[in-house]
This record gives C-alpha cells, structure tokens and sequence, in this order.
C-alpha cells in the first residue's frame, strides 16, 4: 500500500476528530470545510454523510445516494439498496492510486435457511448504481467441510471459486489460515456488480455430523475485516453480514451542470482546486463512473461547487513542511492558491508541490 504524506494523515485525523463535535476540518494553515451540502446533517451516529450523499431532501445528488438514518439515528443506510454504511470515503488510498469507496454491511450466504441465525438477505445487486465491489479491497471466502463455493457474476457468466477439506477436526472452533482446510479464499474479478453464490457438498468419506458442521458459508468480506490467522471462524455462525469495500463515482446522467465539475485536467499544471475523470472498465456492461478530487495544495469535497479550498502552507507546522521538499526558513513564505512562494525581500522563488 502507498505511503500517506504527513498532510494526508493530517487531514484523516481532522475528518476522524470533525465528526464528533463539528462537520468542519479546522486547523492551522486548514480552512473550514464542511463535507456535506450546507444546512444538510453531517453525519449519522458516528460515520459522517459527504456530499453527494446526504440526509434528507435537496441533501443527496439522487436516489442512489440518499441515506437514511436510523435506530434514534445512529445507524445510515444506503435507502435505495437497503444497506447497512459503515464508512464514506471521497479519497481513500488505495495501492498506488485513490479511490472514492463505500464500507457497508453485506449479507453472507448459507448453504441452507437453518445456518442463517436471522433472517439474512440474498445477494443484492448494484446493477445500474454508481457502486462496483472493489477487487483489491475484498475477497470471496467459503467456509466449510469438503465444500465447493462457486461465484458467478452477474455481467458475463465468468466464474471465481474455491474448496474446501476436512478431516474430522472441528473448523469452527478455531481461527484458520483459510489454505483450505475448512475455509478457502478467492479473488474477485474488477467491475463487479452482482454475482450468485452456488455452495456444494464435494463428494468424499467425510462423516457427517448434526448442527454447524453441515453449514457451509460462501461471502464477500473486506480484506482489513477478514484477515487469516486471525478472524474466528467459529464467530460466523452468529454473524450473517460482513464488511465489503464498494467504489463509487457520479453516474453521467447524474452529474447537474450546477456542480461544475472539470473533466480530466492536467494534475501537475493545473491551477484548478479539483479534478474529475471518467473511469475506464475492462467490463463494458458496466457504466463509466465520475471520480473526483482535490489537487494537491488543497482540501475539502470536490463534489461541491467551490468545495476545494486552499492550504495555506505557511501556517503549518514545522513537521508537516517535511513533505513540501523545502522550507522558506530563514526566507519569508509567501501562500498563494494552491501552493507557496519563498521571498527573500529581493526575489520569490516558488516550491513546487509533487
């Protein structure tokens, strides 16, 4: 995973520490920026709403990311889907690039209704939506003895899977290196919206035995979330939704001419605060998204008109100009938009932000 600059990390703590009290980001040498529409709720319980999702009318761009907050508003959902959200992120640091993603609770699926504890959903879809399940960001995993998990997508019949084995041990009463011996895992193919899970008993001498033993378990689940060698498998049993990573993006047919937003600007010679580009899938049944972020020298939302303000370097910390390849010590620094000026009385020499 790429490394956060100090100023990324800086600016995470003060969206993590917002939420609590106040929806603007306000530090020294940050603007006050609000991440939701003005006069909209900031957030739900703990996980705060950024525009283009929103609560209540005229809050959200469409119906795909309205939010519903519920249980004495402690719990957002996305409304048209009727999924648990646990996290929104604008621009999220993923690998070697940035991603808009969305956290939400995801059904699991069981081999039949007497595994399900509640009463847990089928897959849901997110054919038509601005959402797609991050291939780099989840796994398929099946739990089980001698079980065969197949996934089908939804697009173009393709198929992912895995198997598991057992020998008579109990899987469900410890945590596993999920290699196949009672769990398996599998990577997602990119641009999915939909699948269906086909859980199968493999045919072999494996003893049967009454209650959890014969429960398979087939789910997409958030590689922070499940991690091998850690995660309880003996906890599924009680557990019928998992965390799944979602991209998202503004859908053309969504995008108000109002939000002027710029389409592939050039990110190392624009003075623009924003930029906006069309995705491009391997998958051509799957509609090109509309993601957008501030440039560097920069904070706030982009998907608000005027939403990116201005750094102003000079005000920051010492520690934090480690970052911006040169500090105007003992010169005076001089804020422009975007950027910083080093003046001596005489000459300005400008530090360049890569």
């Amino acid at each position: 995973m790429a490394e956060l600059t100090s100023l990324q990390i800086l600016l995470l703590l003060l969206m993590c520490s917002s939420q609590l009290e106040s929806p603007a980001v306000e530090a020294a040498g940050f603007p006050n920026t609000t991440l939701a529409k003005h006069k909209c709720t900031p957030s739900c319980g703990t996980v705060p709403i950024p525009f283009p999702f929103g609560i209540g009318p005229g809050c959200f761009l469409d119906e795909w990311y309205e939010i519903s907050c519920e249980v004495n508003k402690t719990v957002p959902r996305l409304k048209k889907l009727d999924l648990q959200v646990l996290n929104i992120s604008l621009n999220e640091q993923i690998f070697f690039r940035t991603d808009s993603v969305i956290t939400i609770n995801y059904p699991i699926i069981h081999s039949k209704s007497s595994c399900k504890r509640n009463d847990t959903r089928d897959p849901v879809s997110l054919q038509g939506s601005p959402f797609t399940f991050s291939s780099s960001s989840n796994t398929f995993i099946a739990v089980g003895c001698n079980n065969v998990a197949i996934m089908e997508t939804d697009a173009n019949s393709s198929f992912v899977g895995c198997k598991t084995r057992c020998t008579g041990a109990n899987y469900t009463s410890m945590v596993s290196a999920c290699d196949g011996f009672g769990c398996c895992q599998s990577m997602i193919p990119s641009d999915l919206q939909g699948f269906r899970v086909d859980l199968r008993r493999e045919n072999s001498t494996f003893l049967k035995s009454s209650g959890d033993q014969d429960c398979q378990y087939g789910f997409l689940a958030s590689n922070d979330w499940f991690q091998p060698n850690k995660t309880d498998l003996y906890a599924l049993r009680d557990g019928d939704y998992a965390p799944v990573v979602l991209n998202w993006g503004i859908l053309d047919a969504s995008l108000p001419k109002s939000l002027r937003l710029q389409l592939d600007w050039t990110v190392l010679t624009s003075d623009e605060p924003a930029e906006c580009r069309t995705t491009s899938y391997v998958n051509k049944s799957t509609t090109p998204l509309i993601r957008c972020s501030c440039n560097d020298g920069y904070i706030g939302n982009p998907y608000l008109r005027d939403g990116c303000l201005d750094v102003n370097e000079c005000e920051l910390p010492e520690w934090q100009l480690l970052d911006w390849r040169r500090s105007c010590y003992p010169q005076k620094c001089v804020n422009i938009p975007g950027n910083y000026k080093c003046s001596n009385g005489k000459r300005t020499v400008t530090s360049l932000i890569i």
